[in-house]
């Protein structure tokens, strides 16, 4: 987050659904009450949340080490943006990010 950005506490939620096609549903929202955040912000936010995630599984219950998992997230990235399919029908409600000039 930049300093103009200063938040004590900033709350994501992501939300997946199955839909009937296979295809997955997923909504990010953000608390009404929130301050309005940046894109960048929310990115990074996220991925600092994913990194939480692959660091707190005991690589003895995963049966996958960190970095082979932090791998299949790039790949899996990757994969995402290259597909012409993936977020083809994306529907963007831009009440509560910044723009990227507002960082």
């Amino acid at each position: 987050m930049s300093k103009k950005e200063e938040i004590e506490v900033a709350e994501i939620s992501v939300i997946c659904e199955k839909r009937v096609d296979n295809r997955m549903n997923i909504n990010i929202a953000f608390p009404k009450e929130q301050p309005i955040l940046s894109i960048k912000s929310s990115v990074m936010m996220l991925a600092s949340g994913i990194n939480l995630l692959i660091r707190s599984l005991p690589n003895s219950e995963s049966g996958i080490k960190e970095y082979e998992l932090i791998k299949e997230v790039i790949n899996y990235m990757e994969s995402e943006f290259i597909n012409s399919n993936s977020f083809n029908d994306i529907m963007f409600k831009n009440d509560k990010f910044k723009g990227k000039d507002d960082e």
